[in-house]
């Protein structure tokens, strides 16, 4: 489908507009694709999978009783043939010697099935599009250009970072040198022509959720409003 969305995006790069729902899916398709296929999304899932696998572990060899139950199913299940001593293994959990990873296949498969709960997150929002020109500078992308954040800057949420799914939220997205999208649940919509504090403070907020690398074809302003 690649050809398909490149004729949608370009499309819209060409027109100035969003009005096309059927031309504005393929934004939304390549925005979920980086926010999904990210490598640092990857890297949180890998984490969290494998310190709950090195948790489930740390269980098996709890107890010598605990181990022995682990080896005799797994033996029943045809999983294991020779069991390692509970010392032995024991030490190789507690040492880190053994470190469990999660098969990147896994990760792949686990995109698929977050892309159905993903999108309909960003049909939902209100899409504004901002308009740049000559005189009021382009907008930079980055290695992360899909920037969430909180609506109003300096807000208190707690201990949780801003998440798709909810309110109060900015998804800001450079589409081309001089279009840039803002999604938002509670208002939004429309074409607003960018003034030059508007595409500085989107350049900083792109600046701001890069990881190493940041892109421009000219040197850009930034400021935050």
């Amino acid at each position: 489908i690649e050809g398909d969305l490149d004729r949608g995006f370009r499309r819209v790069i060409d027109a100035q507009s969003i009005a096309s729902g059927e031309d504005f899916a393929s934004v939304l398709i390549l925005i979920a694709r980086l926010l999904l296929a990210h490598p640092q999304f990857r890297d949180q899932r890998d984490r969290l999978m494998s310190d709950v696998a090195r948790h489930m572990m740390l269980e098996m060899v709890a107890t010598p009783e605990r181990w022995e139950s682990v080896t005799a199913q797994g033996k029943a299940d045809g999983i294991i043939d020779e069991p390692i001593p509970y010392e032995e293994m024991r030490a190789a959990v507690v040492e880190e010697r053994i470190v469990p990873t999660t098969n990147k296949a896994v990760l792949i498969g686990q995109e698929f099935e977050l892309w159905t709960e993903i999108m309909p997150l960003l049909e939902q929002r209100n899409w504004t599009l901002f308009v740049s020109d000559a005189a009021t500078g382009e907008f930079a992308t980055s290695d992360r250009p899909c920037t969430l954040r909180w609506s109003e800057p300096g807000a208190d949420y707690g201990m949780y970072g801003p998440g798709l799914g909810l309110k109060e939220t900015s998804l800001i997205f450079p589409i081309s040198r001089h279009l840039a999208v803002d999604g938002r649940f509670e208002y939004g919509g429309g074409v607003v022509p960018a003034s030059i504090e508007l595409v500085a403070a989107v350049n900083l907020a792109t600046l701001g959720s890069a990881m190493r690398q940041i892109y421009s074809a000219e040197d850009f302003p930034i400021t935050d409003l």
